[in-house]
């Protein structure tokens, strides 16, 4: 059953425990009695992060090349763009979750996050005029030309840097608070578990949705323009990208942003979410209790569990986004095709198991299901371990995508699910649980890639398959071990209430 307590200050017992069952027995009566939310209702809830979606697509893609390549910044200054991205937003990301649940509306907050990404995400790549950043040096002779050269050119890199960081930490933020006003909405909009879990589903889908029209967006944009002037293919094909190809990028955004506000559109006229109504009552809630219950969510051991799980899980796909393209270079040569259908293929599996999780969610639970998706994500790993064989790449290609892509998007799933069942009807810190967990994933995924990048030597001939082998299998090995601990934790909790409380069995074995 779901958790009911008349205090509002944390998780009770009972929400620590609500993780042991599967969610077939977990909902019992009360699914009975619960209206179920319409479908107009879990499609308008789903299509609310699709600008997120759109916008991420392109930022963890795209942003550094254009920096480097179109904008001719130096690597410095791009590198320190996206670390200061980043950073402020896992900061903003607890922060945001904090004042939402002390103020409520969480769907006013989400359309303060839309207005700040959709102003700021586009003049990201709408150019500056002062760039592209030549790097060319004065023909002078006269040292005094040369240095205010210099000087000129360091100014302009001075001036850009400030004006991109203030567009980045602005998108940032809005795009911390549309996340975390989403998420925080699942437990607000239904206290069953087989609806959250079909809400988290729609939304997953929504997101593996958007990445795929993402892509494919780029891939046509890109090619159009290389037929315009390009009749050949293989020449199309090998051609640099340059600062004129700037106009190709903001394109590409402009079309994820204008489809994304769409859907936000929609999101906002007919979402309706009635256990909203303490924040109309109550704009104001007690700062004590919000204090004490932010304490007890700090102090539970299942929040830091299920925060593992959501970390491995979003560890594992930042991990095979960022170094299976540089893995398909370093194993496929000059088979430049596979870079843009691999990642296709994987998608698409994730969309599709996604769809099907949805159905078998219910009765086989959370925790059996992440497994499952764990497994399937091992044997991607170890396939890939073991080397592709040369004659059949392209199919072993493919199969190790379609692994990867099932796998992610199962666990993912559940983490999300397993999330919300660890809130339950506490719902008014809602916000700062997903903001916790998220926080978490934001700060590791920038640590994780740097220090990858750091180890990697000049005569390691494999090491992106290594890193696509044991450093994605070491994140799902570490969320399986969460699993596992979450399931002793249960039953130690379990007996040491039967023996003090009930006095049910003997304390010992």
């Amino acid at each position: 059953m779901g958790v009911r307590s008349d205090s509002s200050e944390g998780p009770s017992e009972d929400t620590l425990l609500l993780l042991g069952s599967n969610m077939c027995g977990e909902s019992g009566q009360k699914e009975e009695v619960e209206e179920k939310l319409k479908f107009s209702q879990k499609l308008a809830y789903g299509v609310g992060h699709v600008l997120n979606d759109n916008s991420a697509a392109v930022w963890f893609s795209y942003t550094l090349l254009y920096f480097q390549v179109v904008m001719g910044m130096p690597q410095v200054l791009t590198g320190s763009l996206l670390l200061v991205g980043q950073v402020m937003d896992a900061v903003a990301t607890p922060v945001v979750g904090i004042f939402a649940d002390r103020t409520g509306r969480r769907k006013l907050w989400h359309l303060a996050g839309t207005l700040m990404t959709v102003v700021s995400f586009p003049l990201v790549f709408m150019g500056w005029p002062p760039y592209p950043y030549s790097g060319e040096k004065t023909n002078s002779t006269n040292p005094s030309d040369h240095n205010a050269s210099e000087s000129d050119s360091s100014l302009v890199a001075w001036m850009v840097g400030v004006y991109y960081v203030l567009l980045i930490v602005i998108f940032q933020i809005g795009w911390a608070v549309v996340q975390i006003a989403h998420l925080a909405l699942i437990p607000m909009m239904t206290p069953l578990q087989t609806e959250r879990a079909e809400l988290t589903a729609i939304r997953f889908s929504a997101s593996i949705c958007s990445s795929i029209f993402m892509y494919l967006v780029t891939w046509f944009i890109l090619l159009v323009t290389h037929n315009r002037t390009t009749r050949d293919a293989a020449s199309a094909r090998k051609s640099t990208l340059g600062p004129n190809d700037a106009f190709k990028f903001r394109d590409v955004v402009l079309i994820g942003l204008s489809i994304g506000a769409l859907f936000s559109a929609w999101f906002h006229i007919v979402l309706r979410v009635p256990d909203d109504v303490h924040t109309t009552d109550k704009p104001k809630q007690d700062s004590a209790a919000m204090k004490s219950g932010i304490k007890k969510y700090l102090t539970s051991m299942m929040l830091y569990q299920v925060s593992i799980l959501y970390v491995s899980s979003r560890l594992f796909l930042t991990l095979s986004l960022v170094y299976m393209p540089l893995y398909l270079v370093e194993n496929a040569g000059e088979e430049a095709e596979y870079l843009a259908t691999v990642p296709l293929v994987s998608y698409i599996a994730s969309f599709a198991t996604s769809v099907i999780v949805r159905q078998i969610h219910p009765c086989l639970g959370s925790k059996f299901v992440y497994l499952v998706g764990a497994i399937v994500s091992i044997l991607g790993c170890i396939w890939i371990g073991v080397g592709l064989g040369r004659l059949s790449l392209s199919g072993e290609l493919f199969s190790v995508a379609v692994l990867f892509g099932v796998g992610n998007s199962v666990t993912m799933v559940s983490s999300l699910c397993l999330t919300a069942n660890f809130i339950g009807e506490k719902t008014e810190q809602a916000a700062f649980v997903y903001s916790v967990v998220t926080f978490a994933d934001k700060l590791l995924n920038g640590i994780v890639v740097m220090i990858i990048e750091q180890l990697k030597c000049q005569d390691c001939n494999h090491y992106y398959q290594d890193v696509l082998a044991y450093a994605c299998g070491a994140t799902v090995l570490i969320g399986i071990v969460a699993l596992l601990s979450m399931q002793v934790f249960n039953f130690s909790l379990t007996r040491l209430k039967e023996c003090v409380v009930n006095f049910k069995v003997p304390c010992t074995k």
